[in-house]
């Protein structure tokens, strides 16, 4: 990569580009007028925004349809991840292809699953975000595999191929698609750290945000493996480069008492992070980090993984982080990265608000769901 590729008003044009387009995603109060709307309404506004209708009308006209309106969004999260990389110009744009390297282990996960499940194949494909290096017609190849086994030798050119071909397909274990995809994102997080160390502008910034979002990635891992018995996975499932070492991790896999448990917390800096989120979820600034350890404690000692609540407050935190160093840098990736991760966040509360109506989920409830 070399830098000289992108100048100074290269980084201003497109990071200033993005700031206008994230100032058009809806603010929380619209998701409370579209919680007061009857399905058809839902899906009706939806379609009539501006940055919709392409694939809402035109796409797939007969839109009631809620299977067509989740095809809908898909295509249009898709659309819009491409726009977004077509406009970035050099390393700028190697550093962005390469975070939205993720989307390909979700739709390499998704066929995989897919075809193991036996879903058919438009239901495959319809479910897939081609915002990757695997596009459209790649992705439909794989689904045209005739098995699990010659889905994973159709990867042989792909750069995580390494990781993915250690499985057996045909003789698959419980658990090991969850194991398969530990090792696909541990690499695709090893690598980008790399890719933001090479000197690009900003790739230090962008360092810093991603061992916080490893972090907060690890936590999560570490309670998922103790609720399903695979906590001896510990080391192979834990991504290393963030703040927090995998020794650290590897050392609270083998608590069994509250009061190791609360002092190996405090030496991370999950507990401050949780506790802004609690406060945030409950409107109440006088939670503290007593309570909140008290919280995962009870969590960790019943074998379970994190409340879904608290999962959706830890991402508002992580977005605010992300937005906080986008601000301070505004001429990096990392105002892209902050544009793309918003996006998709509110392509997900449409599909929640759009459902839990459909379910007759109680509007309370939906917003338990929505980060906002």
């Amino acid at each position: 990569m070399v830098e000289t590729l992108v100048t100074p008003g290269s980084y201003q044009y497109v990071c200033t580009r993005l700031q206008v387009r994230k100032t058009r995603l809806y603010p929380p109060e619209y998701y409370a007028r579209l919680l007061q709307m009857s399905l058809p309404q839902m899906v009706r506004a939806i379609g009539e925004d501006e940055r919709y209708r392409r694939e809402v009308y035109n796409r797939y006209p007969t839109s009631t349809d809620l299977d067509q309106l989740e095809r809908a969004l898909t295509a249009n999260l898709a659309h819009e991840f491409r726009q977004v990389l077509r406009m970035t110009p050099g390393t700028l744009h190697d550093l962005t292809a390469f975070y939205l390297h993720r989307w390909d282990i979700v739709n390499v996960m998704a066929i995989l699953r897919g075809k193991k499940h036996g879903l058919p194949r438009a239901q495959i494909s319809e479910g897939l975000v081609p915002a990757g290096d695997l596009d459209r017609d790649r992705l439909d190849a794989l689904i045209d595999a005739t098995d699990l086994d010659a889905v994973v030798e159709e990867l042989k050119d792909w750069p995580l191929y390494p990781q993915l071909r250690t499985c057996t397909c045909r003789d698959m274990p419980p658990g090991e698609f969850a194991r398969i995809e530990d090792r696909l994102y541990r690499q695709y997080y090893l690598d980008l750290l790399g890719v933001a160390r090479r000197g690009i502008r900003g790739g230090e910034v962008f360092a810093r945000y991603l061992r916080f979002e490893i972090d907060i990635l690890n936590m999560r891992n570490l309670f998922r493996l103790r609720a399903g018995s695979r906590i001896a996975d510990i080391e192979s499932s834990i991504v290393p480069g963030g703040n927090i070492p995998v020794e650290e991790f590897a050392r609270i896999a083998g608590i069994e008492t509250r009061e190791a448990f609360v002092d190996e917390f405090e030496k991370t800096n999950i507990i401050p992070v949780a506790t802004r989120a609690m406060r945030a979820l409950r409107s109440d600034t006088s939670v503290g980090p007593e309570q909140v350890a008290d919280l995962l404690w009870s969590r960790w000692e019943q074998h379970r993984t994190t409340v879904h609540v608290v999962e959706v407050a830890v991402t508002k935190v992580r977005l605010e982080e992300m937005d906080r160093l986008a601000t301070r840098h505004p001429f990096t990736v990392l105002p892209i990265v902050s544009y793309l991760e918003h996006k998709r966040i509110e392509v997900g509360n449409l599909r929640a608000a759009v459902r839990g109506r459909q379910f007759g989920v109680p509007n309370e409830r939906i917003r338990r769901y929505l980060v906002v």
